[in-house]
């Protein structure tokens, strides 16, 4: 795209976000975008934010710069196959869009005129579709962990987060429409349905606009990027995070590796099946977890520990191989082999103990560790204080 016809979209952008009426640049900024792919539309966007815009200005202002998208863009029909999960968006977009229709009409029927089984019956769908609503969680959650990242791996990272900031808007309307549907009684005063009706059209609103995008935009623009191989990966970690309105057709099958990665970003990279480290990344980030590892594997040898900043038992490498039953003093022998026993008989897969350490509370557990196809591999000492976290109380979130 040459550079005049960037800067000619992003001034137009600009002026919408200063407040200059939408329909005085329609022609002027349908001609600049005349051609284009989504792809490129989506870079003019990152670009708004890159220079200034935070990321919940241009959601604001989205709703005014897509209206001269829309008028610029023919829609095209993502013709992908059952199994791919642009299908299953669209899919599990039109359902919801469905049960919010539905919720609209309980919604009218409780004021306008039911009245005896047939309010008591409105009302419980009414709950039962804002119940059904919240298991919705599952598909912003495949975007956001799976979606997203791919495609901001090929270069749209700022659209993924003003997509992510509207599901947080939605998942806030929904919370607050569970709320109200809660306290409501088949003898509900019309203020009360109004406060629901107003909560549904908030919803349905953020909600059409928000498919809007993706469908005109974004699907498109990720059916250019990525890779087949992609694609089946990405169904592969929409499995794993479930569905709720379906289960899609199976897919043809999936790479074994989910990191959609080239062969030079692998180069001396530990493959781990669910992503890939360099040895240092793996050490440090076992030292910087805030509880104390120790591997032995299926000989009882110790294997690894963890080298913590604070440990809380010793631990020198003087252990590396050495058998684990020579460790522990004699009075706690029979019970560190009973565990191993009882871990290789398959008679417990965990074990837990606790003990006060001066102001320390100490929690230890050993998990048996098992391969692929069941195999006994060893076991997992893992030792934490817990007294920091007997204190805690209330609620810290990220977005307070």
């Amino acid at each position: 795209m040459e550079a005049s016809r960037r800067e000619t979209i992003k001034s137009a952008i600009r002026r919408i976000h200063a407040g200059e009426d939408v329909e005085s640049l329609k022609v002027e900024f349908g001609q600049a975008v005349k051609g284009l792919t989504e792809v490129e539309i989506a870079s003019v966007e990152e670009d708004a934010i890159r220079e200034g815009a935070s990321v919940d200005d241009v959601r604001k202002l989205c709703g005014a710069h897509m209206e001269v998208f829309k008028a610029s863009i023919v829609e095209k029909t993502l013709d992908v196959p059952h199994w791919h999960p642009l299908h299953i968006q669209e899919e599990e977009h039109i359902d919801i869009a469905n049960k919010l229709s539905l919720l609209k009409g309980q919604v009218h029927a409780l004021l306008y005129g039911a009245v005896g089984g047939a309010r008591f019956a409105a009302t419980a769908n009414l709950r039962e579709i804002v119940a059904y609503l919240g298991k919705a969680e599952s598909n912003f959650l495949k975007q956001e962990n799976v979606y997203f990242p791919l495609l901001e791996r090929h270069g749209i990272a700022q659209p993924p987060k003003i997509m992510w900031a509207e599901h947080d808007l939605m998942r806030a309307a929904q919370k607050r429409l569970a709320a109200l549907a809660a306290g409501l009684g088949p003898a509900a005063a019309a203020d009360e349905i109004g406060a629901i009706r107003d909560a549904v059209l908030e919803y349905e609103g953020l909600f059409l606009e928000h498919v809007m995008k993706e469908r005109t935009i974004l699907f498109p623009a990720s059916l250019q990027l990525f890779s087949e191989k992609e694609w089946l990966d990405a169904r592969r970690e929409f499995d794993a995070i479930g569905y709720f309105a379906f289960y899609p057709g199976e897919s043809p099958g999936a790479s074994p590796n989910p990191a959609a990665l080239g062969p030079s970003h692998l180069q001396d990279k530990i493959d781990l099946d669910t992503g890939y480290l360099s040895r240092d990344e793996l050490v440090a980030m076992l030292k910087a977890l805030p509880i104390d590892i120790t591997f032995v594997d299926a000989d009882d040898k110790v294997k690894y520990f963890s080298e913590t900043p604070d440990r809380i038992f010793v631990r020198t490498k003087a252990v590396i191989g050495r058998s684990v039953q020579n460790c522990h003093p004699p009075k706690s022998l029979h019970v560190v082999q009973a565990i191993l026993d009882d871990f290789r008989a398959r008679k417990k897969e965990r074990e837990e103990f606790w003990l006060k350490l001066g102001e320390k509370f100490v929690l230890i557990r050993y998990f048996a560790v098992r391969g692929e196809k069941g195999g006994y591999l060893g076991a997992l000492e893992v030792s934490q204080d817990i007294a920091p976290i007997q204190a805690i109380e209330g609620e810290k979130r990220l977005a307070d």
